[in-house]
């Protein structure tokens, strides 16, 4: 694993790490293609489509790519030294990924009308892409899933409820426990203080007893 961005790459302490890119040479003559191996672990790392770092190659080769969405494998067309797209991968998290104004990789794309941006979770700016990249046509045409299937959502809100409940039930549990408490030291107060009631008047009544008892010895020598 490596760390996102050139920018962080000597940092031991990034948390946000992606796999190493590894690519294969398969076939031969006209029919020579780059298989980039891990491209869909890469994406996933990057949050971004596999589509989108796929075809970003593609852009910058100027060569053809293949995409299957059930196996993974990510085609280019052609044989690609596997340090150069490095370099070009740098150049996709740069313009895609990496917030530009405080170079957190955790961004959304954002799709308005015919612009691309890109909103950082760390620190709320809002990146304006370069449209002039050919990339950004095929965003537009296919962009990022944004919305959860029917499903998804009443199962999330479901469970949204069941925690919401759930942090209620506590919380009363909680209020129930600490009056129950709070009787139970006020009941242990009471209780302590009429021991030491108790005490203090047992003690005072011995020593009347003592007194009474002197007295009387003394009248009895005179």
């Amino acid at each position: 694993m490596q760390n996102i961005g050139a920018a962080n790459a000597d940092d031991a302490f990034y948390r946000y790490k992606m796999p190493k890119l590894v690519a294969k040479i398969e076939g031969r003559g006209n029919g020579i293609k780059t298989n980039i191996v891990n491209n869909v672990d890469i994406a996933k790392a990057l949050e971004r489509p596999p589509e989108y770092v796929l075809k970003f190659f593609g852009c910058e080769l100027g060569a053809q790519t293949n995409f299957d969405a059930k196996s993974g494998v990510s085609i280019v067309n052609g044989s690609h030294d596997p340090k150069k797209l490095s370099e070009l991968l740098e150049g996709f998290i740069k313009k895609y990924v990496c917030c530009y104004n405080c170079n957190n990789p955790e961004t959304q794309i954002k799709i308005k009308k015919e612009d691309i941006f890109l909103k950082c979770k760390a620190c709320g700016f809002v990146s304006t892409v370069d449209m002039r990249h050919k990339l950004n046509t095929f965003i537009i045409k296919n962009p990022p899933a944004s919305t959860l299937k029917k499903e998804e959502k009443q199962l999330k809100k479901a469970e949204e409820e069941r925690l919401r409940d759930a942090e209620a039930l506590a919380e009363k549990d909680k209020e129930k426990k600490d009056k129950k408490d709070k009787k139970e030291k006020k009941e242990k107060d009471d209780d302590e203080k009429k021991e030491k009631k108790e005490k203090k008047d047992k003690k005072k009544k011995d020593n009347e007893e003592e007194e009474g008892e002197e007295e009387g010895e003394d009248n009895g020598v005179e």
